[in-house]
């Protein structure tokens, strides 16, 4: 006697992974600021160098040169961490949450208490970005 063939189904495809709108948004404003930094770094690499070596010769050209990389280099960090977050990678939420924490522990340092608002924004994008990170992987 033949065995009836089991006919098992398929496992349910995974859920696709949603963006959430704030986090989507505070990607791209992260993105465009780091791409402002980068024209400005590239500015400065050029005037910088041009300005140095007006005044202060070779060392000048050398400084301008370099502080308009360190420039470059850190709007480049930007761009990279908003488009990690704008694919939802768990490295660009942690960095994102570190440096909101910072602002929060900064903001609070300064902040008198007329100027309180700069302690609570940085407080509530933390909590919306611990709500949320189910949604990175």
């Amino acid at each position: 006697m033949a065995q009836p063939q089991v006919y098992r189904q398929p496992p349910p495809l995974p859920k696709p992974r949603t963006r959430p709108i704030i986090a989507s948004i505070i990607s791209i404003l992260i993105m465009i600021g780091g791409i402002i930094v980068i024209l400005l770094g590239l500015l400065l690499i050029v005037l910088g160098s041009v300005v140095g070596g007006i005044i202060g010769g070779a060392g000048g050209l050398l400084v301008g040169a370099a502080l308009g990389g360190v420039v470059f280099l850190i709007g480049l960090l930007v761009f990279l961490i908003g488009l990690g977050l704008w694919r939802l990678r768990t490295w660009a939420l942690w960095l994102v949450g570190i440096v909101i924490a910072l602002w929060a522990i900064a903001a609070f340092a300064t902040a008198s208490v007329l100027c309180s608002i700069g302690v609570i924004i940085p407080i509530i994008l933390l909590i919306y970005f611990i709500a949320v990170r189910k949604n990175f992987d």
